[in-house]
């Protein structure tokens, strides 16, 4: 499920299509399973993905990376004129380091 904003227009200008503890994985099976609508194209696709694989997985930044590409293969694939926002990954010192005692203390850097 997500939330969209609408503009005067009644066109969709955002929609929130994550889930908390979502993996790059998950949302390419989404993308590539129908969970992307025909007529859904907005302006500018922005993504945040990555600290599940990092943070929670320990999955390597290269791994990582390589992920978060795949997703936009696979939009620009659908959405050739796509314009897309890849949001970096904060410094995660903590969590990287396992300094934490649990989840709770994980603090971007």
């Amino acid at each position: 499920s997500g939330s969209g904003g609408t503009g005067t227009d009644d066109q969709v200008k955002a929609m929130a299509m994550g889930l908390t503890g979502d993996t790059a994985s998950n949302v390419l099976w989404r993308l590539m399973n129908g969970e992307l609508p025909d007529d859904f194209n907005p302006p500018i696709w922005w993504l945040v993905l990555g600290m599940e694989e990092v943070g929670r997985y320990g999955c390597s930044e290269e791994i990582t990376v390589m992920g978060i590409l795949r997703i936009v293969e696979e939009i620009k694939n659908r959405r050739p004129d796509a314009k897309i926002v890849v949001n970096s990954l904060l410094p995660m010192i903590k969590m990287r380091m396992k300094e934490a005692e649990d989840e709770e203390e994980f603090v971007d850097a």
